[in-house]
């Protein structure tokens, strides 16, 4: 009987340890495309100095086409970096945000809320808690880009991006803003499960000495005064900061006519240069962060700064 229940224990056990050795194997050793790294331009700050990014912003398209670290860098000295990708989901922000803080320990972490409404099956959760553990889960077709180091080679990231996760777009295409905020008492539905992902992130913010804060940047086109209503009500149940830009745009001077990039889904870049300005103010006034433009150990960060500069010089 002992016999019957042993074996398959140690075959579980076996075939864990296995899969603990592939996964070391198949991980890719560099955030590069060439090493397989998936989505590599998101994966830029695992080659920043450890423990240099004090500032966070997670969520999907909203987030990287709205706020701009090297502005905070130019006028705050704040380390800020973008950690959002297209159609990013729930669980993928809850894994994105423990794999950028293995090296890294912000001060504060932003949530981009329009991602709290993103639909996702119950099943997506549980596959990156599976890719979290064991990597091979995510990157076990990458045998067409190894080489023979991969068996034994530490993990080391080289790329980096100077516009720190910021996307850098001018089109502009005007938005319709009839009834765009307009008062309301109705409450929009935050799910359960998006609710428990918030909890966690938030449990985990308060782990590692971090401080979440949910954001919603302008958006005609996804948000409007329920949606406010229901993630306040979140905000509060978590005791957390909200803060609601699309209640803010006279503040920031949104122009919905030459600030829009694809009809009031996204802001361009002017947009954005309003909203950070008006977003590094309201960094300012919390006091967390720290101003690092003299320091020595950041000193990259200056130099990230020219060839932003250089960047936007060359595209506008």
């Amino acid at each position: 009987m002992k016999g019957k229940i042993l074996k398959p224990i140690l075959f579980i056990l076996i075939l864990l340890v296995i899969m603990l050795i592939l996964s070391f194997i198949f991980i890719p050793k560099d955030n590069t495309e060439a090493r397989g790294m998936k989505e590599s331009g998101i994966t830029a700050i695992y080659a920043e100095k450890e423990n240099t990014v004090d500032l966070i912003v997670l969520g999907n398209s909203e987030s990287f086409t709205s706020i701009i670290p090297m502005q905070l860098w130019e006028d705050y000295g704040y380390t800020g970096y973008i950690c959002g990708r297209p159609g990013q989901v729930l669980p993928d922000t809850l894994k994105t945000l423990y794999d950028d803080t293995k090296k890294q320990k912000p001060k504060i972490v932003v949530l981009e809320a329009t991602v709290l409404y993103d639909e996702y099956e119950i099943s997506v959760p549980v596959s990156r808690v599976l890719q979290e553990v064991l990597p091979i889960m995510e990157y076990h077709d990458r045998w067409k880009n190894m080489s023979i180091d991969d068996f034994y080679s530490p993990i080391k990231y080289t790329r980096t991006d100077f516009m720190k996760g910021f996307h850098y777009r001018t089109h502009n295409e005007p938005a319709d803003t009839t009834g765009y905020m307009e008062y309301s008492e109705e409450k929009d539905t935050v799910r359960k499960k998006s609710k428990v992902l918030v909890h966690i992130m938030n449990e985990y913010c308060k782990s590692i000495g971090a401080e979440l804060v949910i954001m919603s940047v302008p958006s005609p086109v996804n948000w409007n005064y329920a949606r406010h209503n229901a993630v306040q009500e979140l905000a509060d149940e978590e005791q957390i900061d909200y803060v609601d830009f699309n209640l803010l745009t006279d503040e920031i001077k949104i122009d919905w006519v030459n600030d829009a990039l694809d009809g009031g889904d996204h802001v361009n870049f002017y947009g954005s240069q309003k909203l950070t300005k008006y977003f590094g103010k309201y960094l300012k006034e919390k006091n967390i962060l720290e101003n690092h433009k003299e320091d020595e150990n950041y000193s990259n960060w200056n130099k990230d700064l020219e060839k932003y500069k250089q960047r936007i010089k060359e595209k506008v």
